[in-house]
């Protein structure tokens, strides 16, 4: 190898070197880690969803087979327990939630 060679290889070892530590720093990884672990919850979230959805849908059709009025009577009642528990308007989980609020600007 000529001395030119040698030169080209040593210079580049380090560049070589520094691309390795950045890509290997923490701040791109963590931002990908980050968005990853969004996606994970969104499909973990989604996956939830649907098992609840097919539960109740089996419970829906369990008491549709054991009484015909069971069709007309469970889902008024369960929107009505829905909306209950989620605060329309002022139901269970805000009144649980003793909002309190000092600032002028506070709508609560």
């Amino acid at each position: 190898m000529s001395s030119a060679q040698n030169i080209l290889v040593a210079e580049g070892a380090p560049g070589s070197v520094q691309r390795l530590r950045r890509w290997l720093r923490p701040c791109p990884w963590l931002r990908g880690l980050v968005f990853w672990g969004g996606a994970v919850a969104t499909g973990a979230t989604a996956v939830a969803f649907a098992r609840g959805s097919d539960a109740a849908l089996t419970l829906f059709h369990w008491g549709a087979h054991r009484s015909a009025l069971w069709s007309w009577l469970a889902p008024p009642c369960g929107l009505a327990l829905v909306a209950w528990l989620g605060g329309y308007p002022n139901g269970w989980v805000r009144s649980r939630l003793e909002l309190r609020c000092d600032s002028p600007f506070c709508v609560a």
